[in-house]
């Protein structure tokens, strides 16, 4: 499906119009119509730009998920982790970091990120690139693999070390590829 950003853009401000006019509720009702319409993967295929997957893997005994994030906003992979995630994971692989709330508790408060879709959105667009990284609860680690190349056991991980260590799996990624 191709979507039209000029008719996007018109309902937009009609939406707008309504707010600023005291129509919230017809208002709402045209943003849930809009919604309805169209698929994140309709907006995010149609944007041209680069599209960056990553998919978080979420694993203890109690907890098993994942969360995908897709950004078009991002022009690399170590852009799109140290913006997106990096604050994400410590408080997944380590509970003590996110106040003591379990990894479910978390995952449920990232999924609130503009940034995050479905699974079965996540397999259907179309990725220039794509990264998976692995948080073990039980273990208090995480596992960044990207295009073959992986970082395991990256030991009660901070923002700071998922940044780099994306950039190492990164950076082995492009040597190989020169080969």
């Amino acid at each position: 499906m191709n979507v039209d950003r000029q008719k996007i853009a018109e309902e937009l401000k009609e939406i707008e119009s309504e707010i600023d006019n005291g129509d919230i509720e017809p208002a709402k009702e045209k943003v849930r119509a809009l919604r309805g319409r169209f698929d994140v993967t309709d907006v995010t295929l149609s944007s041209g730009d680069r599209t960056i997957g990553i998919e978080i893997d979420i694993w203890s005994y109690e907890y098993e998920d994942s969360i995908y994030f897709v950004t078009s906003d991002h022009t690399s992979i170590i852009d799109a982790i140290s913006d997106l995630v990096s604050d994400h994971i410590p408080k997944l692989a380590n509970p003590s970091i996110g106040r003591n709330k379990s990894a479910e508790a978390t995952a449920a408060e990232i999924r609130n990120d503009k940034n995050v879709v479905s699974s079965n959105s996540y397999e259907k667009i179309n990725l220039d690139d794509e990264i998976h990284i692995h948080t073990d609860v039980y273990y208090m680690r995480a596992s960044i693999d990207y295009k073959g190349e992986v970082v395991r056991n990256i030991t009660n991980p901070d923002s700071r070390k998922i940044v780099e260590n994306t950039k190492t799996v990164v950076n082995r990624a492009e040597e190989d590829g020169k080969k």
